[in-house]
């Protein structure tokens, strides 16, 4: 149920991206989140049993497809604002704290 959920949301996201791609990837970026928070916003609804059989407490979340998918959408846009290519962790690690900021069991 929950995994329709999020191959809608990066459906969406990917949607979005290519309506808005001559938009500055700072305007992408609040786009993406605003998606990002609505979805989550949406599924704190769910009772916590239905998210953790999207993010298992026994796995890490970098270990699913989803956090990796996000990830490298908030990655690419987070070096397209610097407008130079930063050293891949410091993108990387921006990325996780986004990630992280996120999370409901925090």
């Amino acid at each position: 149920m929950i995994q329709d959920h999020i191959a809608g949301l990066l459906a969406d996201i990917e949607a979005y991206l290519i309506s808005n791609r001559t938009a500055s990837p700072a305007d992408r970026m609040k786009g993406v989140l605003n998606l990002f928070a609505g979805f989550r916003e949406n599924k704190m609804q769910l009772p916590k049993g239905v998210e953790t059989a999207a993010f298992p407490p026994d796995k890490p979340l970098a270990g699913t497809s989803f956090y990796h998918d996000i990830h490298h959408i908030f990655v690419s846009l987070i070096e397209e604002m610097d407008g130079k290519q930063p050293a891949k962790a410091s993108s990387a690690f921006r990325a996780d704290l986004l990630l992280t900021a996120f999370r409901s069991d925090i």
